[in-house]
């Protein structure tokens, strides 16, 4: 990868890519060992329905069909709560879409964390070594 001059992955680059991705994925979720991947979302309009959707951004099938491949995938949000008279930022784990914007993401908990759970990093560790 690439095959062309240019460091950047044209189109056609990516089935081939996709097909490697799958491959190193299933290898590496065979080892036993706990897989985390972070990937960033993006955020296109519906034709159809105008509604903005969210997708994993990788281009092509492979934006349908990744979050199959693994049993937790949460979207992790930074909100700003308000504590007293300070407005301070929160962390946020959705795992269960929160209408159509986020229906694309394949969003799923299979260790019972609740959608917008605040993240605590030691909790999430622990239910995901049960």
């Amino acid at each position: 990868f690439p095959s062309h001059d240019t460091n950047a992955m044209q189109i056609q680059d990516w089935g081939a890519f996709f097909g490697l991705m799958k491959r190193t994925i299933f290898l590496l979720k065979s080892s036993g060992k706990t897989l985390v991947v972070t990937g960033h979302i993006k955020t296109d309009k519906d034709e159809l329905t105008g509604v903005l959707k969210s997708f994993i951004a990788v281009p092509g099938q492979m934006a349908d069909v990744i979050a199959g491949f693994f049993s937790e995938v949460w979207l992790i949000k930074r909100e700003m709560e308000l504590k007293g008279a300070e407005r301070i930022p929160v962390r946020k784990l959705i795992t269960f879409p929160n209408g159509p914007q986020d229906s694309s993401l394949g969003l799923k908990s299979s260790v019972g964390i609740k959608s917008g759970e605040v993240l605590d990093l030691d909790k999430v560790i622990k239910l995901i070594n049960q």
